[in-house]
């Protein structure tokens, strides 16, 4: 009974100490130590002085994780704000986005969304053509137990490869387009 209780609590450990929400960790420090290069390799982060992080259908991530400890002037000027929409509909997340540049349309911003790659289509469903999202990276792995196997049982003939990235997380960087 013993042998039966130690396998079973590795394999918990396994699952949910680090595929199950995996990618999430790495995607945070990505988002904390680089900053973000525009099209023609400039550092734009210089000029931001709010981030926005929005996580959709993933864990709310410890706010310490993403805001920098510095205590320099430039870094305490950069404020991080963290936007859980847990596991609300797309439409929502098309709402958020939007406010968002409405509040602060006057401000240097950037706003990244990370999602599973499983519900990367409801980035590509947002009615607004204000924006525009470009993802930067994928992290893995990434077992979503919410959504995961719904998309599993829906796969027929595709790569591994194809497989394995639907089971990432996926970082975007969303950016305003020219009016």
């Amino acid at each position: 009974m013993f042998r039966i209780w130690f396998a079973f609590n590795i394999f918990i450990t396994i699952i949910y100490g680090h595929i199950h929400q995996g990618g999430l960790l790495p995607a945070l420090k990505y988002i904390h130590d680089r900053p973000i290069l525009s099209s023609n390799k400039m550092s734009i982060i210089n000029d931001m002085n709010k981030k926005f992080l929005i996580t959709y259908h993933t864990y709310m991530p410890p706010g310490y994780l993403v805001t920098s400890m510095s205590k320099s002037e430039y870094e305490q000027k950069l404020q991080t704000i963290i936007i859980d929409l847990k596991g609300a509909k797309h439409e929502e997340l098309d709402l958020t986005i939007e406010r968002i540049f409405h509040e602060y349309s006057m401000n240097n911003i950037q706003i990244f969304v990370v999602l599973p790659n499983i519900s990367q289509t409801h980035l590509s469903e947002l009615k607004q053509k204000k924006y525009s999202s470009q993802l930067i990276k994928q992290f893995g792995p990434h077992l979503d137990l919410d959504h995961g196997f719904d998309e599993l049982f829906h796969i027929k003939y595709q790569s591994i490869h194809t497989i394995w990235n639907k089971y990432k997380v996926d970082l975007y960087q969303i950016t305003r387009n020219s009016k």
